[in-house]
């Protein structure tokens, strides 16, 4: 019954892991924005899509699919870093990074997650998934009418001259 949904994606920042549930981002900005606003607390609904560990891809494919079910009023994305990818198995989309090296994220054997990971993995190839993501989001955006704002954990990272000078990686 809010008169304002908010929906919100990301990785572990925007889940606010290790936090308060008051403490996470999206519960601040659902405070500021009540603040600053003709809304008051309980007219605004934010739902946080976050899931810790995942990837861009993940934080894409999630924020697509809610819009679709019920449209929000407005989409928060949280882009996380580069390096974060995923792989199949098992008919499942999973994780993969040097991080998931423990039962909780399904892959049992640290040292293959290692393998399998170095072995395909490129900051380039992060670099362009990371922006394919932003700019397949964008575009659904604004195909649908849907107000956004995206941030990224790696912003910084996008103007480094491994990317710049990249032919392929600079014409983002």
């Amino acid at each position: 019954n809010a008169k304002k949904h908010i929906y919100v994606c990301g990785c572990s920042y925007t889940y606010g892991a290790g936090l308060e549930f008051d403490n996470t981002w999206p519960q601040q900005f659902k405070k500021h924005l009540a603040k600053y606003s003709k809304y008051n607390l309980k007219e605004i609904n934010v739902l946080n899509f976050a899931r810790l560990g995942h990837s861009n891809d993940y934080i894409t494919r999630t924020s697509i699919s809610q819009c679709c079910k019920k449209k929000p009023d407005l989409l928060i994305v949280y882009f996380t870093d580069f390096s974060r990818k995923e792989y199949v198995s098992k008919q499942k989309v999973r994780p993969i990074g040097i991080w998931m090296v423990d039962n909780h994220h399904q892959y049992y054997n640290p040292l293959q997650c290692a393998i399998d990971y170095f072995a395909f993995y490129t900051p380039e190839m992060g670099f362009i998934n990371t922006m394919k993501n932003m700019v397949l989001l964008e575009y659904f955006c604004i195909a649908n009418n849907i107000d956004y704002i995206f941030g990224c954990h790696a912003l910084t990272r996008l103007k480094l001259e491994r990317f710049t000078k990249n032919p392929i990686c600079s014409t983002f």
